[in-house]
């Protein structure tokens, strides 16, 4: 077996990213740490009729979030459907879609997922009528990326 790495001055080094486990240096797993726990609510009053979105708010550099749960509702009106997005940069995923959805019937999802840097969730909801009121909510726990 080698010797791996021997030599911390090398530019590849980064601290808190090696480390010296007794025989040789080695990259050392990532570390994580609970930061917070992550509630959010959006809600849109009065919409005008179509296909309203309510965003959450995006990942930051240095963490990761481990969405729980997320859920949206409409108020007045029967819809076409609402879905649940998780919008990665990888590509938007769909947690689940309900169709059609009686007023006041609350379309969830509960589960784990990790959203990284510039990810966030939306719910997308469709065939909303003129002053419909629409909510959502998400729950889960930040994550802080050691360096």
């Amino acid at each position: 077996m080698g010797q791996g790495i021997t030599n911390p001055a090398e530019p590849f080094f980064k601290d808190g990213q090696w480390g010296w486990d007794g025989t040789l240096w080695r990259k050392l797993p990532i570390v994580w740490g609970y930061s917070d726990r992550y509630a959010e609510v959006e809600t849109a009053l009065d919409v005008a009729a179509g296909d309203p979105i309510l965003t959450f708010s995006t990942v930051p550099e240095g963490e990761i979030w481990v969405m729980q749960s997320l859920a949206g509702r409409s108020y007045q009106a029967n819809v076409t459907s609402i879905r649940l997005v998780a919008a990665t940069t990888a590509g938007d995923v769909t947690l689940k879609e309900d169709v059609p959805v009686a007023a006041l019937r609350t379309v969830d999802w509960s589960g784990a997922l990790v959203l990284k840097k510039d990810d966030y969730l939306e719910v997308r909801f469709y065939g909303c009528l003129l002053h419909d009121n629409v909510y959502a909510e998400a729950c889960g726990y930040k994550m802080k990326v050691a360096e």
